[in-house]
């Protein structure tokens, strides 16, 4: 993800009534990785903070990993983040319980992101 998308999506995020709904009251670290490039965001009561570069090795609450073909076709909707889980094209790490928490917030951010238009 480019640090415009991200920023972008920072901005989309921050303005949707639905997505502040979702994580009112909510502090979660979050990271990024697509083919090995990472982003950092700090979610806290609704408002997620800029990205930020980030690392593998950077500890958070919750990350997610895939590579840049998996990112198009989740993004364009020809494969569900569902199935890029269960067939372990997408990694989550972290606090199991966190991620449950955000589940509803993790999907409304899903929806925002494919929002977003991007050139591939």
């Amino acid at each position: 993800m480019s640090s415009e998308f991200t920023r972008e999506l920072q901005k989309v995020v921050n303005a949707d009534q639905e997505w502040l709904t979702a994580t009112k009251g909510m502090k979660l670290t979050a990271k990024f990785g697509v083919d090995g490039r990472y982003s950092m965001v700090e979610i806290m009561d609704g408002r997620m903070s800029e990205p930020r570069p980030s690392s593998l090795e950077e500890r958070v609450d919750a990350s997610m990993d895939t590579n840049y073909e998996t990112w198009v076709r989740i993004y364009k909707g020809e494969l569900t983040l569902q199935s890029a889980v269960m067939t372990g094209r997408i990694k989550f790490g972290g606090n199991i319980g966190a991620l449950m928490r955000f589940q509803r917030a993790f999907t409304r951010l899903m929806q925002i992101w494919r929002s977003i238009p991007v050139e591939f």
